[in-house]
């Protein structure tokens, strides 16, 4: 049976909850509806950190969802902010999170080191084995607009898988992803080769819009499609560390 994924509509208890002085115990994706957009929630979710050192990607949604996966922006995120949002501009959907299990975790990153091409794929492999696991604890609940994810991102774990799934593949929706980084130059790169922006230079060009997908792609399987042009085809950004 599933569990509700933790929903916070206050924006104080959410920011002592991902600012609170143990880190390590924010150790689960948590929800939020704050109400007050993307600035709002920006606000809350980085605390005291000033708009041009938050980095934005605009993106919309593939009709089916990208499948089940988790993101390694641990390397690239500046200590202090441990975790990537997710804010919900348009589209109704349901998510879906398990927690990367560590002898898995350990495979993982002894084979794939660096976040290539094949890493991005494999994620999805190692998620989809990991949600197929009966002794998996999943936790489920509603992404839509207005709504926020937040997922932790801590080299040594939890590594949290996360599944979006849209409610209607003819309205998937878009979203914009959120990420403090380091600062130093290779984390920087990173960001520049993934699409992100500060999120103050992001909202004066309207949100980057980015092209929508002009045909459906099918959900991630157990077996090696090309990645980098299936992401460029569908308008996804060539982000390695999704």
């Amino acid at each position: 049976m599933a569990n509700e994924l933790q929903l916070f509509t206050n924006r104080s208890e959410l920011t002592a909850h991902v600012n609170q002085e143990d880190k390590d115990s924010f150790d689960n994706a948590v929800l939020c509806e704050l109400g007050g957009g993307l600035l709002r929630f920006t606000e809350a979710t980085f605390l005291g950190v000033d708009p041009d050192r938050i980095y934005a990607q605009p993106n919309e949604r593939e009709p089916e969802g990208r499948g089940p996966h988790f993101d390694v922006y641990a390397n690239y995120v500046d200590q202090e902010h441990r975790w990537i949002g997710i804010y919900n501009l348009a589209g109704r959907t349901t998510v879906k999170t398990t927690v990367l299990a560590p002898e898995l975790a350990d495979i993982y990153f002894k084979t794939f080191p660096e976040p290539t091409d094949v890493a991005f794929e494999a994620r999805r492999h190692f998620a989809e084995i990991a949600l197929a696991t009966p002794m998996a604890k999943i936790y489920t609940g509603r992404l839509d607009p207005g709504v926020g994810l937040l997922l932790p991102q801590r080299a040594e774990g939890p590594h949290i898988i996360h599944d979006i799934i849209p409610d209607d593949i003819q309205d998937p929706g878009k979203f914009i992803k959120l990420v403090v980084p380091s600062g130093e130059k290779e984390a920087m790169k990173k960001m520049s080769d993934g699409g992100y922006k500060p999120v103050d230079q992001l909202i004066s060009e309207g949100l980057g819009a980015v092209p929508r997908p002009t045909a459906p792609p099918t959900r991630a399987k157990l077996r090696p499609p090309a990645i980098s042009t299936r992401r460029r085809e569908f308008g996804r950004r060539p982000c390695n560390l999704d």
